[in-house]
């Protein structure tokens, strides 16, 4: 028995079909977490990754202190993905301000919280 060209045309529309939401998922697989992402602009822009581990908060500070003896510029991240919803805190905000003091050249440090299992 043999396929009609319009069965023929499905079969292969479906094959491109499956191979394309395989290559969709394999693509989203490689993405870098905000993690990732946070750590390569900073590293991009000489900035230190710290953790600072206080009650309850655990926060991330970016730092680059080119000289103690001059101001230091301080950015606390906003929101970003700061909360999933209004009682579900993000296991990892993604880092907005970041970005904006990569872009200067002065001693700075940036701050976020970082909330997990541990953080309310």
């Amino acid at each position: 028995m043999t396929m009609t060209a319009h069965a023929r045309h499905r079969a292969s529309l479906s094959r491109r079909l499956g191979s394309f939401l395989v290559a969709l998922l394999l693509a989203g697989c490689a993405l870098p977490d905000r993690n990732e992402r946070a750590n390569a602009l900073a590293a991009n822009a000489g900035l230190q990754r710290e953790q600072i581990h206080t009650r309850p908060f655990e926060l991330t500070a970016f730092t680059r202190i080119a000289r103690a003896d001059r101001p230091l510029t301080v950015y606390i991240e906003g929101d970003g993905l700061a909360w999933i919803s209004r009682s579900e805190p993000s296991l990892d905000p993604t880092p907005r301000a970041q970005r904006l003091a990569n872009g200067q050249r002065m001693s700075m440090m940036r701050i976020e919280h970082a909330p997990d299992h541990r953080n309310p």
